[in-house]
């Protein structure tokens, strides 16, 4: 299910208008689902390459809710 969500906020971000707040709601979900089976690398690898896309406005809200997101799956082990 976390790699699902991670493709369909994926294809939130691809489509002609992309809804980034639906995106952004799916990887959390997605964050969430493998922390909770005990995944928080698999988490990381999710997103990290996700995240490494934004090459401009690091300071806007996704960007920053990735990072704190990828924060989060470093302190849990």
């Amino acid at each position: 299910m976390p790699e699902l969500l991670r493709v369909k906020g994926g294809l939130f971000l691809s489509m002609p208008h992309p809804n980034s707040d639906a995106a952004e709601a799916c990887f959390a979900q997605s964050l969430e689902l493998s922390r909770h089976q005990g995944k928080p690398d698999e988490g990381r690898r999710l997103l990290e390459p996700i995240l490494q896309q934004f090459t401009e406005g690091q300071d806007t809200a996704d960007p920053q809710a990735a990072g704190r997101l990828l924060a989060k799956l470093g302190q849990v082990q």
